[in-house]
């Protein structure tokens, strides 16, 4: 394209098409989870990495904005298994 000209209609954003394979091979192949929020009650997803034998870690509640802390751990066949409680550890 020269200097000084605009892209022709279409051509920004990028194609929702052209992302995929990026999405794919990220975030989007991390096991996705259903827990309880230990404040709010509601059920919520989380994506966890199961690449890691134990991991601890404080994200907060989608629904009510409380920081829970979160446990994952891997069974014998690699799924995670998540708990997850309030920071004060009810």
């Amino acid at each position: 394209m020269a200097a000084g000209t605009r892209p022709s209609a279409g051509t920004w954003p990028p194609q929702r098409d052209l992302l995929v394979p990026f999405i794919s091979e990220g975030i989007a192949m991390l096991p996705v989870v259903e827990v309880q929020c230990p404040y709010c009650g509601e059920r919520i997803e989380l994506r966890v990495e199961n690449c890691a034998e134990e991991q601890r870690y404080t994200e907060d509640c989608p629904v009510c904005c409380k920081p829970m802390y979160v446990v994952v751990d891997l069974d014998d066949d690699g799924e995670p298994l998540v708990t997850v409680e309030s920071e004060a550890g009810s």
